[in-house]
């Protein structure tokens, strides 16, 4: 859930953010032994529908759990956007309740502006690929896990292994998953190919455990 809370940068300063928590193994690890430095998200127009930050309505700061350079998140991204859209990141000092918390990685947030600035369009489907529930260990029954197997025919019977993000979207989800498993001749209707492979190969290159081809299958779009 979130909190509403000030938020300043700068000389800028913004009311009624919401903030939450986010993460899995990045908030439970530091949570369980005992450090402040967890990470948050924060969504400048939750409650105000013009609120925003030098252009963004949501970012994600990243603790950078067992990366003491904080530099992996920044030099994927930066390897990453050669081959597809990619969130921009930098680093930031947070402070809250006016102390010192740490350095945390910043990285935008992929929503309808980020559609809007890569496709030039942002009413197209959205998901996060996720199961619902899944946290710190905890797999309720309805959770999931988003490998893009054929589930079978029904939008509910994908709720808890994917997250949608836009107005629609459970169809065009079902004829990707669809096309993927049994009708892989017409793959190249439904998937930028090239591209996947590209991201796919970058995944490898750069560790990256939690996607679609990683060690945890989830946290990709």
């Amino acid at each position: 859930l979130r909190i509403p809370a000030t938020v300043s940068i700068d000389n800028l300063s913004i009311d009624s953010v919401g903030v939450r928590y986010k993460g899995n193994s990045t908030f439970c690890l530091p949570y369980d032994d005992g450090s402040i430095k967890l990470p948050y998200n924060l969504d400048f127009n939750y409650w105000n529908s013009d609120g925003e930050i030098m252009g963004h309505h949501k970012i994600k700061l990243a603790n950078a759990w067992l990366d003491p350079t904080f530099a992996k998140e920044y030099m994927g991204a930066r390897i990453y956007r050669r081959y597809l859209p990619t969130p921009e990141v930098n680093l930031l000092a947070l402070h809250t309740q006016s102390q010192y918390t740490g350095l945390y990685v910043n990285t935008e947030s992929i929503n309808k502006q980020f559609l809007k600035k890569h496709f030039d369009e942002n009413d197209g489907v959205l998901f996060k690929c996720d199961g619902i529930g899944v946290f710190c260990g905890e797999n309720p029954p309805n959770a999931g896990m988003p490998t893009l197997n054929w589930l079978g025919v029904g939008s509910t019977n994908y709720y808890g292994n994917y997250i949608l993000k836009s107005e629609h979207g459970w169809g065009e989800l079902q004829d990707l998953i669809y096309t993927i498993n049994y009708n892989p001749e017409y793959i190249s209707d439904v998937l930028n190919v090239d591209r996947v492979l590209w991201a796919l190969a970058v995944n490898q290159v750069v560790s990256n455990l939690d996607t679609y081809n990683g060690y945890y299958v989830h946290n990709y779009y």
